[in-house]
């Protein structure tokens, strides 16, 4: 079977393709497969996600995803129609990525995909010229694109907000501070770079490493040596926590704010231990594993149905929740669409205004715009060697 071992197949229902011919002919690529005789059907989502590979740890977000499609499908579904969800392991493969996009659009006929991660930009092209809309869990700038790219959204922010964020408060905390970057050898970096230097932040070295690297013993030591005391840090998957504890070891000690994504509990405070008390975090979801949020009604209904549809492992996880909540806002819109295919779909994406979403820090909702993205605040943080506290932004 196409699935992952993370996400059992016995969660998944068969898709009957009845209406394929249909759908060619009549040139709709929403598909709602047709149960014979009721016009009636299910919603085939697909993603492309890595599941195995240097950033294995992203995979989470298709269980969190799948856990909140499984909760819609036992509620009746949307508009009584229920979701197939549908995942292929890419990991972090451009090649796989490409193959799987077309796998599921052309094989599955899904009426939208998911990914995550830059390098879905280069699907853009294909998705677009199949009018299948993508939802890419990234935040790389030019996802915002929508006008050369108009069937492409994005889940998350975009990155150069949050840089602009960061970097504005780490100007005003630590005026005069010579400012670095250590982030991946992708287009993230770039997005960074380009929100940090908005707020008027001068990076004295910026660093790009591939994703498989973990040893960044050189790279410290070439930050170290440039003189940076603030570090932007953005390597994800064990080399975050790695390189947190190599400057502990090692007596360097810079003012470090983590990108969001990489800001995890369980992924990289813990595996850190007492190196990662201090940093800092421009963010916009909750973690589950913060212990601030143990009480939170999103966030136990999130773990209740991580156990109840197969994925209490990684019911503590921060992307697991991201892609819960990604999944509640494609939810959102297709409740909203004004339309059964995907420039209908779309519009009930960008038309989201006020709407609340699992996944968000209190006082945050889901507001459409021009440029895609429903995300817009961010909080800043600290994280006290216990858990992360709000920070008064200047």
């Amino acid at each position: 079977m196409r699935h992952s071992r993370r996400l059992p197949t016995s969660l998944l229902r068969p898709v009957a393709l009845l209406c394929a011919a249909a759908t060619a002919l009549s040139g709709c690529t929403f598909r709602w497969n047709a149960q014979a005789g009721t016009g009636r059907g299910d919603i085939v989502i697909g993603a492309s996600l890595a599941l195995s590979g240097p950033l294995a740890v992203t995979g989470v977000v298709g269980s969190g995803a799948q856990a909140y499609f499984s909760r819609v499908n036992a509620e009746g579904g949307v508009n009584g129609r229920k979701i197939d969800f549908q995942v292929l392991d890419d990991a972090y493969d451009a090649s796989r990525l490409t193959a799987n996009m077309r796998r599921l659009v052309e094989q599955e006929h899904a009426a939208l995909v998911l990914s995550f991660g830059g390098a879905a930009i280069s699907t853009r092209p294909y998705l677009g010229e199949r009018k299948v809309p993508l939802i890419a869990l990234a935040g790389q700038t030019p996802f915002s694109d929508v006008r050369s790219f108009p069937y492409a959204r994005a889940w998350w922010p975009d990155i150069a907000v949050e840089g602009k964020i960061a970097g504005t408060f780490l100007k005003n905390r630590f005026p005069g501070a010579k400012a670095g970057l250590l982030g991946l050898n992708n287009d993230l970096t770039p997005s960074q770079a380009n929100g940090l230097r908005a707020a008027g932040l001068t990076l004295t070295k910026t660093i790009k490493v591939a994703p498989s690297v973990v040893d960044l013993g050189p790279q410290v030591n070439e930050l170290r040596g440039a003189g940076v005391d603030v570090l932007f840090l953005s390597v994800g998957g064990a080399a975050q926590s790695a390189v947190l504890r190599l400057m502990d070891q090692v007596g360097y000690h810079p003012k470090i704010m983590l990108y969001s994504a990489q800001s995890e509990y369980t992924s990289t405070l813990t595996p850190a231990g007492p190196a990662a008390k201090g940093v800092y975090t421009a963010q916009w979801a909750k973690d589950p594993s913060d212990p601030r949020w143990t009480a939170d009604p999103a966030v136990r209904q999130f773990k209740a149905d991580m156990v109840k549809y197969g994925h209490a492992a990684d019911s503590g996880k921060l992307l697991a929740l991201n892609g819960y909540g990604a999944a509640a806002a494609v939810v959102a819109a297709l409740r909203k669409a004004t339309a059964l295919d995907g420039k209908g779909f779309l519009k009930g994406w960008d038309g989201l205004r006020g709407a609340a979403d699992p996944a968000l820090l209190p006082r945050m909702s889901l507001n459409g715009g021009s440029d895609g993205r429903l995300v817009r605040s961010y909080r800043v943080q600290r994280f006290d060697g216990r858990t992360w506290q709000f920070e008064n932004a200047s």
